[in-house]
């Protein structure tokens, strides 16, 4: 299940791939491992915000459900592969941290079921700025809280793939003559 799952993802990555892509840089910040992700987005901070914050606005872009209860403490769900065992969708369990709309949202994160030390462990954490920019947004997603094991720098490299990923979806989005002012299918 989890090899099919994999599968699945890494095909629709390659499939999406012939767009811009998103810088990714690996930074290490007071001694601890960042990953961030940025690109230009051709919509406001406000139509950006919409697809991280609203479930209508992620399942716009993926097709997949977001669970999401804007205040810190709150849901941020993602059931990535729904047909999975409950446990192993997605983002289960994980909060949002901290909401200040249309600049900052932070959430708790996960590693994929495949790495369940890390998976089952203390959370890492994504941290979202959207930037308004020339017409646009500037996104940057940073990815912190990385512990040090065998399986924390297999979730890292995971992420390294995956986060450029959803980030470049993001962008595409937006690039795409299919969408009016509001971000959504026309």
């Amino acid at each position: 299940m989890l090899k099919s799952m994999a599968i699945t993802i890494l095909g629709v990555m390659a499939l999406s791939s012939a767009h811009a892509e998103p810088v990714t840089e690996h930074l290490v910040v007071d001694g601890q491992r960042v990953l961030q992700v940025t690109a230009e987005i051709a919509a406001s901070p406000e139509e950006v915000w919409r697809i991280w914050t609203t479930p209508e606005g992620f399942k716009d872009v993926f097709d997949k459900t977001l669970t999401i209860e804007l205040k810190p403490g709150g849901r941020y769900e993602i059931e990535w592969a729904p047909e999975a065992p409950a446990g192993e969708r997605g983002s289960e369990t994980c909060k949002v941290l901290t909401v200040d709309p249309h600049r900052v949202l932070s959430f708790e994160w996960n590693a994929p079921p495949e790495f369940a030390e890390v998976r089952n462990g203390p959370k890492h954490w994504v941290v979202l700025t959207f930037v308004e920019h020339d017409g646009g947004t500037t996104l940057t997603l940073r990815t912190l809280g990385f512990g040090d094991s065998e399986q924390w720098n297999k979730t890292y490299d995971y992420l390294a793939i995956a986060w450029p990923w959803v980030v470049g979806e993001i962008e595409k989005h937006f690039a795409s003559d299919v969408h009016g002012a509001t971000g959504e299918k026309n």
